[in-house]
């Protein structure tokens, strides 16, 4: 194989190399944003639900008025 062959060759490689790395890279930075929006989701599950909660207990305390 031939010097100029060769330094191509090697120069695809680096290329390769360092396209693996930034794919590397951005499937980390893409679990992590997953992990934050999965904790998101439960932080406002958990506040939706609460906020339902009151809603309800507003509501019933308004029909106990509404009998009396």
């Amino acid at each position: 194989m031939s010097d100029e062959k060769l330094r191509q060759l090697e120069e695809k490689v680096e290329a390769l190399v360092r396209a693996s790395r930034r794919v590397r890279e951005r499937y980390q930075a893409s679990l992590a944003r997953e992990a934050s929006l999965r904790e998101e989701r439960a932080d406002l599950l958990k506040k939706n639900d609460l906020a339902r909660a009151k809603v309800e207990a507003i509501i019933s305390r308004l029909k106990e008025l509404e009998q009396e």
